[in-house]
């Protein structure tokens, strides 16, 4: 995936489906302040919907993919947003699911 992409916030969040099989509007609701500060965990929000509000123990693997997608958002904006958008406002880029499969 590292050769993949040089979108951090892609290679996040496809990790971060992987490992949590989450969908994408459940990925949506993770922010950069959601993201524990080595990384080890990730809250995921779900108010109302199925299970509430989640935290999920991310592996070791993907740490440092989430931690280069909040560093780019402290990078270009300063306080972060969703940890999964494109703080640098890119075009062109590929859904979630056509990243996937090109991987």
């Amino acid at each position: 995936m590292h050769r993949a992409t040089a979108h951090p916030h892609l290679a996040a969040q496809l990790a971060t489906a992987v490992f949590i099989a989450a969908s994408t509007t459940q990925l949506a609701t993770a922010h950069v302040r959601d993201l524990a500060p080595d990384a080890s965990t990730l809250t995921l929000h779900d108010d109302g919907l199925r299970q509430g509000c989640m935290t999920h123990h991310v592996p070791t693997w993907a740490r440092p993919l989430l931690l280069a997608a909040a560093f780019t958002w402290r990078l270009t904006s300063g306080t972060g947003d969703a940890v999964f958008a494109d703080p640098l406002g890119s075009t062109g880029l590929p859904g979630l699911t056509d990243f996937a499969e090109n991987c």
